[in-house]
């Protein structure tokens, strides 16, 4: 579990089994992020409250439409949002594929563990 995840849960007096298996999980690797695709990323960012949400599978998608006036303030501004947008859909699609395995993953663990 990562140190500043248990930290968080301490403080909380809320022990691992407060969290799905997905969350106790390190990250993978570190990665590094391309100068082309850095307003992209930091585009990413900004939108991690502006998830849309559907029922029991969590997150559906981001909301695009925050994200355009987001694009409008950035600095310098975008010389193609439409493109900027097509990076975002791609590391939003990337994210919700891999939240989807590691759902999956912790379903499978949670299955076998009550057999």
């Amino acid at each position: 579990m990562p140190a500043q995840l248990a930290g968080d849960l301490a403080f909380f007096g809320a022990g691992r089994n407060a969290l799905p298996a997905w969350m106790l999980e390190e990250a993978e690797s570190d990665f590094e992020v391309y100068a082309v695709n850095v307003p992209a990323f930091q585009l990413w960012e900004r939108l991690q409250t502006q998830w849309r949400v559907g029922g029991l599978v969590g997150e559906t998608g981001l909301d695009y439409g925050v994200a355009f006036q987001i694009m409008d303030r950035m600095r310098p501004v975008p010389e193609d949002p439409l493109q900027l947008l097509d990076q975002l859909r791609l590391i939003e699609s990337g994210y919700l594929a891999e939240m989807g395995r590691k759902r999956q993953r912790s379903s499978s663990r949670r299955q076998h563990a009550g057999k």
